[in-house]
């Protein structure tokens, strides 16, 4: 396993891997909720179809898990970075997104390369270029009840 470079106990790799299981499409009582990954690798939750922010607390307390996203990258649509193209594709095709000038068709194409790639390598692989991204990523500190709830995990993952 991958030692990260934060001292965090919230960055324990492990962990990070483990809090997969929460991504996805979550109905509640106050309607569709989607739970995604943070670049860091923690977790946000937002209001299906819109930026609207949801309590990944509460989401997690009365919701119901219902699917996967659709995309190893999470829910669309996806961002891409040089550094996250160069993450899971050959340098060759990188180079040819750049190239590319920013085409929709183009970029459509290439993340489905990127999801293609992510979802053939072998797992122990995939978890480690996840954890590289995630230990690279540098993102302010989340709101204290976010970190409440990913302490909340932590101990409930520490005891399974």
């Amino acid at each position: 396993m991958i030692t990260l470079k934060h001292p965090d106990p919230l960055r324990d790799p492990g962990f990070l891997l483990w809090l997969g299981r929460f991504t996805g499409e979550w109905e509640t009582p106050r309607g569709i909720v989607e739970v995604d990954r943070r670049p860091d690798g923690w977790l946000t939750a937002h209001r299906a179809r819109s930026s609207e922010r949801a309590s990944l607390a509460t989401t997690l307390r009365t919701g119901t898990w219902k699917k996967e996203p659709p995309s190893p990258l999470g829910f669309y649509p996806v961002a891409l970075s040089a550094d996250l193209v160069a993450l899971w594709l050959t340098t060759a095709d990188a180079e040819k997104i750049q190239r590319c000038g920013g085409s929709g068709s183009a970029l459509r194409y290439y993340v489905g390369k990127i999801e293609t790639s992510i979802t053939q390598l072998p797992p122990a692989e995939r978890d480690r270029r996840w954890l590289l991204w995630w230990d690279a990523q540098s993102l302010p500190p989340s709101r204290p009840a976010v970190r409440r709830t990913h302490l909340q995990l932590l101990a409930r993952y520490r005891a399974e």
